[in-house]
C-alpha cells in the first residue's frame, strides 16, 4: 500500500484471503486497499467479513446494507448474495442475544 499501487494490492490481498479466510487483519487491509483504490463496493464487502470475524454483526449489517445500496437493480445474483449473507448476520445477532 506503502508503493501507491493499490490495484496490485487488492489482487495480493484478495489471493490472500482465499487462503486465510478466517483472518480477520487481512480482511483489515483489504477494506483499506479497496478505500485507496476507490472500490468503495469492495470497501463495505470486506468491511462486512471483517467485523463478522470479529461478532460486531450490527456493523457487518451496517456495511452489508450500504454494499447493498451500490449494487444495480438488474444484478439479481450480487444483490441475492448480499440479501443471503444479511440474513445470516442477523441470525448470528440474535443467537449471541439470547
Amino acid at each position: 500500500m506503502l508503493s501507491g499501487d493499490y490495484k496490485l494490492c487488492e489482487e495480493v490481498l484478495n489471493e490472500h484471503v482465499l487462503r486465510r479466510p478466517k483472518d480477520d487483519y487481512v480482511w483489515y487491509l483489504l477494506a483499506e486497499a479497496e478505500g485507496l483504490a476507490g472500490n468503495i463496493f469492495a470497501v463495505h464487502m470486506a468491511r462486512a467479513e471483517y467485523f463478522k470475524l470479529n461478532a460486531l454483526f450490527d456493523k457487518a449489517e451496517i456495511q452489508l446494507s450500504n454494499a447493498l445500496k451500490l449494487v444495480a437493480s438488474d444484478d439479481q445474483h450480487t444483490r441475492a448474495k448480499i440479501q443471503q449473507e444479511l440474513k445470516e448476520v442477523r441470525q448470528l445477532r440474535k443467537e449471541i442475544q439470547l
